[in-house]
């Protein structure tokens, strides 16, 4: 048996283990309520990479980029009053 062989298996038990370890975080709920299966969803890749770039570039549909863009009043958040960012959505807010 060689390397490439043994690939598949190892890079499957390091997936698995990485992903018990993320359910058990108690940090970004509401991510995890975006993605339950963590990446294993129906989108196609590209539609995938566009979710993934928006959400690291800020550039989406939360309150702080539509104020930049002139489509929100204050871009804080409704429930907590701070700015409504990817970091404070997907770590801080106690909406989800």
């Amino acid at each position: 048996m060689n390397f490439t062989d043994i690939l598949p298996y190892l890079y499957q038990h390091s997936f698995h283990a990485w992903e018990i370890q993320y359910q058990a975080d108690t940090r970004g709920n509401a991510y995890k309520v975006i993605f339950p299966a963590l990446l294993r969803s129906c989108l196609s890749t590209h539609a995938l990479s566009a979710i993934i770039f928006h959400l690291c570039t800020g550039h989406c549909h939360l309150n702080h980029h539509m104020s930049r863009i002139g489509l929100h009043p204050d871009g804080l958040c409704d429930r907590c009053e701070v700015p409504e960012t990817v970091e404070h959505v997907t770590e801080v807010c106690t909406r989800v």
